[in-house]
């Protein structure tokens, strides 16, 4: 949602687990098993397909739709071609480039994965926008941004944590803006509630 006038911008597709035992489950109760029998790719390769179909779904009834940035592991780079997945899935359900955005959570990019940084490259030079997500959840966050290219940076929500109660948060959070409007880079704010 822009903060400036309250409109939708996008959408992110998360992954949950409606259990018919167990009930509705988060991830973190899932993807650490889905990586650890290198399953993971089925999921998001899944996930993708499905943001490509509802997004053509949603232009055909509305004429229009916001964009949907998915989510790849580490290990999708290593187990499928998720470059190639992507193009396959536009092109069958027509889309543009803008509709989907590419996350790549921040803690992923600190173990030197060649896989990774050329898949990277090839999804900017093929008109991707590459977000990274969750900045500051981990402890490599400047090599990450020295060392890549990203068009938007996903302020982790634990920096939002207490936000009234803890002065220095706001000279962090304002740091961190300034730091990416230095670099060219778009800033996102997860878990804004106010």
């Amino acid at each position: 949602v822009w903060s400036k006038d309250g409109t939708l911008c996008g959408a992110e597709a998360l992954a949950r687990w409606d259990d018919p035992d167990f009930g509705l489950l988060q991830p973190d109760m899932f993807i650490s098993i889905l990586e650890e029998y290198h399953l993971i790719h089925k999921l998001d390769m899944t996930v993708m397909e499905i943001v490509c179909k509802d997004l053509q779904e949603a232009k055909e009834k509305f004429g229009k739709a916001v964009p949907v940035s998915i989510n790849f592991s580490r290990l999708d780079f290593e187990l499928a071609n998720p470059v190639e997945a992507l193009e396959n899935c536009m092109e069958k359900y027509g889309l543009e480039k803008d509709s989907i955005h590419i996350e790549i959570t921040e803690s992923v990019l600190g173990d030197g994965n060649h896989r990774l940084t050329n898949a990277l490259d090839d999804f900017r030079k093929k008109g991707y926008s590459l977000w990274l997500d969750d900045f500051g959840s981990g402890y490599s966050g400047l090599n990450v941004l020295k060392d890549y290219t990203f068009d938007m940076m996903k302020i982790d929500m634990k920096f939002l944590s207490k936000f009234s109660e803890n002065e220095k948060t706001k000279t962090i959070l304002t740091t961190i803006v300034d730091l990416a409007k230095k670099i060219g880079l778009n800033t996102l704010s997860e878990g804004v509630e106010t």
